[in-house]
């Protein structure tokens, strides 16, 4: 599958797009400056220059992939509802870019930064989002999931961002992989 990635140069996506080109994806990532588009190059990615500021690339990406994963958000703690508006414009060219082909859009993006309480439903039958959390994408994406579409929204705990730096987390990683499952305590909620 060709397979277009935003966040391709994360920490999260950097793991991503190691599993797809492991699995002999063609994988074309998203670069915001020259250097990220020489990471993705030397690691067997195809670099598209743009952002989550060009929606126009994005629609065009979305359009041309059989697949888009969407790792990236802005990262502007100074200007939370600019980065939040700007992470809703990159979902909206995708998803549009997308339309009703029947390709899966796959979102994690912000999730890790509120925590929704844990439901004993599939992830795509979740109700929306409550309204106050201030993440417009999910919102839209739980409007994507509703009208039916192949969107997926995961949802990662806040330690699944430090896991490669954490010796702690590639110790249970390592675990987890030698034992064939991840075992935790309790119902989970402190993962």
């Amino acid at each position: 599958m060709k397979i277009f990635v935003t966040g391709a140069t994360g920490i999260i996506g950097r793991a991503v797009v190691r599993e797809l080109l492991q699995q002999d994806h063609q994988v074309l990532g998203l670069a915001r400056t020259e250097q990220s588009a020489q990471e993705l190059r030397n690691i067997g990615v195809f670099p598209v220059s743009g952002s989550l500021g060009t929606p126009d690339v994005l629609l065009a990406m979305a359009q041309q992939a059989d697949a888009v994963i969407h790792l990236g958000y802005p990262r502007d703690p100074a200007d939370f509802p600019h980065a939040d508006s700007l992470d809703a414009l990159a979902v909206s060219a995708l998803a549009k870019g997308i339309g009703d082909s029947g390709k899966p859009l796959l979102l994690t993006s912000g999730n890790s930064m509120f925590n929704m309480p844990l439901t004993p439903h599939p992830a795509t039958k979740q109700p929306q989002a409550p309204v106050h959390l201030p993440h417009k994408s999910i919102q839209l994406a739980n409007r994507l999931i509703a009208q039916d579409q192949p969107v997926a929204l995961i949802h990662l705990a806040p330690v699944v961002l430090s896991a490669a730096s954490s010796p702690l987390l590639q110790k249970l990683r390592h675990i987890a992989l030698q034992k064939g499952t991840a075992a935790y305590l309790g119902t989970g909620q402190n993962i």
